[in-house]
């Protein structure tokens, strides 16, 4: 029976680890987002430095 007990303790700690790391995931996509928008607007802004123009 305590080997049972152990199992499912084992199975429980997985699982929330699976949850955590999918939280994890969800975390990563909106920062991995805003990232890649700050690229964007960086590159833009190089661009028109480079090119000269004034805001």
């Amino acid at each position: 029976m305590q080997n049972d007990s152990v199992l499912s303790q084992i199975q429980r700690k997985e699982e929330e680890e699976r949850h955590m790391q999918e939280d994890d995931n969800e975390m990563n996509n909106k920062w991995g987002h805003y990232w890649l928008l700050s690229v964007q607007v960086s590159t833009a802004l190089t661009h028109y430095v480079e090119e000269g123009r004034e805001f």
